[in-house]
């Protein structure tokens, strides 16, 4: 990754790049008002603003503090509570990503589930994200900021949640007015979502060098002569074998939650390219036939 020269990797006599004011958020030294309180976004201390007419304007730590952050590390702590702050406040985030086989950029928004909490560093399974997303209590979607350390092989095939892995880059995230938009750089969500130019489905990194003879799922193809319900598929390797709609990663329960929410099926449609109205209405019809059964009273 190309990182601009007002938040590239500089050395620490250099100064930082972000900070924090008073009430958390995160701020840059082009910006931040004059005479008022900042702290390293790493070590917490006091750091002081510098925005003269010679040196690109920083945060510099005082001259006993013994703080060993460097430009990488304040920009991936910044990132990450930038990407946090505008998760929280929009309850979505639009995901950009290149496909692997005609390159074209895909962009897909995600709507959190009502009741979604977002969490920073937050250990799952064994292992540390930068940001998940909480559900009941469980991550159920996680994000790993890359600056110049790429997800390893055993964390992307160990982490048992979708994740994505985003480019530290403070451009999508740092207008909270707007919805976070991050860039994909890989990713186990989409595997059983195809492009939508060329059809190509695939895996994360970690897949393709250690799993290169199994193969992907692609969403079930749905034609006239099958029945509705046919829409609704469960398959134990996919959401924890909850029911989903035609093979890729949207479970029937979360179409009902946002209906419950009245959110109106054009807006779900919108915020799931890949979804179908009849889908939808498979959803509804799924969820009548499970709950119109039987009941025995003690």
């Amino acid at each position: 990754m190309t990182l601009s020269p007002d938040h590239s990797t500089a050395s620490r006599h250099q100064g930082v790049a972000y900070a924090a004011n008073v009430a958390g958020e995160v701020v840059r030294p082009h910006t931040a008002p004059r005479g008022e309180p900042y702290t390293c976004l790493l070590c917490q201390e006091p750091v002081i603003l510098r925005r003269g007419l010679v040196r690109v304007p920083h945060f510099a730590h005082r001259a006993d503090s013994a703080c060993s952050a460097s430009g990488e590390s304040i920009e991936h702590a910044a990132f990450k509570r930038l990407l946090a702050s505008g998760l929280r406040k929009h309850c979505r985030f639009t995901a950009q990503v290149k496909c692997p086989g005609c390159g074209q950029d895909q962009t897909t928004t995600y709507p959190l589930s009502p009741g979604s909490e977002v969490r920073e560093e937050i250990t799952v399974k064994g292992f540390r994200a930068d940001v998940g997303i909480v559900r009941g209590g469980e991550v159920v979607l996680a994000f790993e900021v890359y600056v110049t350390h790429e997800v390893g092989g055993e964390k992307a095939l160990g982490l048992p949640v979708p994740w994505l892995e985003v480019a530290a880059n403070p451009a999508g995230v740092q207008n909270l007015e707007k919805k976070p938009t991050v860039r994909v750089l890989d990713t186990n969500l989409f595997r059983h979502r195809p492009c939508r130019a060329c059809g190509q489905s695939a895996g994360s990194r970690a897949e393709a060098e250690h799993l290169p003879s199994q193969t992907v799922c692609a969403p079930h193809q749905y034609t006239e002569a099958m029945g509705p319900l046919e829409r609704i598929t469960v398959d134990p390797r996919q959401c924890g074998g909850r029911p989903c709609i035609r093979g890729i990663r949207i479970r029937v329960s979360d179409i009902l939650d946002l209906l419950g929410q009245g959110v109106p099926e054009g807006e779900i449609l919108e915020d799931y390219p890949d979804l179908e109205r009849e889908d939808i209405h498979a959803a509804l019809l799924y969820a009548a036939r499970y709950l119109n059964h039987p009941r025995l009273s003690a």
